[in-house]
């Protein structure tokens, strides 16, 4: 769902709203030949992630399911099938034969050919139903960890956290299985939520949320050989916007965030293409906010 070079767009246009996340942390990219040093690495990674957010009441972990069926037909026409069905099939039978689930124990090696490892990250393969267990484990060993510290603190005061993990077992996208979350959740003027990713349409959904003051961004974004993790304010993005619409706090705010989303998507995205005269290199978002602003004027 996100808009591509949206990020870039906002870094450029509202650099307010984004900063370097806490202590300036940064990760060394994940190089990896073999499953186990990929498990490892991705769950070292994890770790020390949880540790620099520091969450204290739930942490939801959620893999992509079966995606949508407007995006699979979106693939289909950005990624015209250029083999026959019988060939792609047995490409496909090939990649599962070489991931099979004892695979990443013994230090097997990881394909180097970008359609196999496509191949592999896709419901059901025997890749991402060992990389489910490993998150199992990650967890299970995250919360006795978590247990054993309350106890030697003995604090009443310091709850348990709350882990969740949705697999590629359950239908829908990642990120649309967190937002559905916090959407469901009882609403608490104190709570506030922070979600880590790579894709703008996060920041999209921020937008459209009813609680989107309450939202934080992580991203990652790889540079010089490290990953570096950016913090973004949904709350001050909101604010910039609410100036630039000369439009104080109102409840009419709400709906002008979920158009503001809506124009971007004439961009396109995962589901839609874009509109081939509107770009964000051409300045088709901030073209696209003018022409709302003189309309919603009049």
């Amino acid at each position: 769902m996100g808009v591509p070079g949206f990020f870039a767009w906002l870094v450029s246009k509202h650099p307010r709203c984004v900063r370097d996340a806490i202590d300036g942390a940064k990760n060394n990219i994940l190089r990896y030949d073999t499953f186990a040093t990929f498990y490892q690495e991705f769950l070292d990674s994890l770790r020390k992630l949880v540790a620099m957010v520091a969450p204290t009441k739930l942490v939801f972990l959620a893999l992509d399911g079966r995606p949508p069926t407007p995006k699979l037909f979106s693939k289909l026409f950005k990624k015209p099938c250029r083999y026959n069905r019988d060939a792609s099939l047995s490409s496909l039978s090939s990649s599962e034969d070489e991931l099979d689930s004892t695979k990443g124990q013994t230090g097997d090696l990881i394909p180097r050919n970008r359609k196999a490892k496509m191949a592999m990250v896709r419901h059901g393969t025997p890749f991402m139903n060992r990389l489910e267990s490993e998150l199992r484990r990650f967890v299970a060993s995250m919360m006795l960890s978590s247990s054993d510290d309350h106890r030697r603190r003995r604090s009443m005061t310091s709850s348990r956290l709350q882990w969740i993990v949705s697999t590629s077992e359950e239908d829908g996208e990642g990120e649309l299985k967190i937002f559905n979350h916090i959407r469901a959740l009882p609403f608490n003027a104190h709570d506030f939520h922070c979600v880590v990713g790579r894709d703008a349409d996060l920041i999209m959904l921020a937008l459209a949320s009813p609680l989107s003051r309450k939202i934080n961004i992580v991203r990652q974004t790889p540079k010089d050989g490290v990953m570096i993790y950016k913090l973004i304010s949904i709350e001050t993005l909101v604010r910039d916007f609410e100036v630039q619409m000369e439009e104080p706090c109102s409840v009419r705010l709400r709906s002008t965030m979920r158009d503001l989303v809506f124009l971007c998507f004439l961009l396109g995205n995962d589901f839609l293409p874009g509109l081939e005269a509107l770009t964000i290199r051409n300045n088709g978002i901030d073209k696209l906010q003018q022409t709302y602003m003189e309309v919603s004027v009049r």
